[in-house]
């Protein structure tokens, strides 16, 4: 009974299958956007920005991937840091 309340609260991470909270935005794990909206956002972004906010922490950083958090803020990003 209690595996089946648990199952309901969380969901799996779709790259690393990490258990997570279910209104997660992100995986901890992982550092991956976890709403397929935020997702097709950050595969739109081709080439890195000088001084991008990141979509997660939201400090000032430069690159494919945050320098501060480790999230990925282009589709080079993701494609680093997605598990194959």
């Amino acid at each position: 009974m209690a595996r089946e309340e648990e199952n309901r609260t969380k969901k799996l991470c779709w790259n690393c299958n990490e258990l997570v909270p279910h209104k997660a935005l992100w995986c901890d794990k992982c550092k991956m956007p976890l709403k397929n909206s935020l997702l097709k956002k950050i595969k739109k972004q081709i080439e890195p920005v000088k001084n991008m906010r990141c979509w997660r922490c939201k400090g000032t950083t430069s690159g494919d991937i945050c320098g501060i958090c480790g999230s990925p803020l282009t589709r080079k990003g993701i494609e680093e840091l997605t598990i194959k």
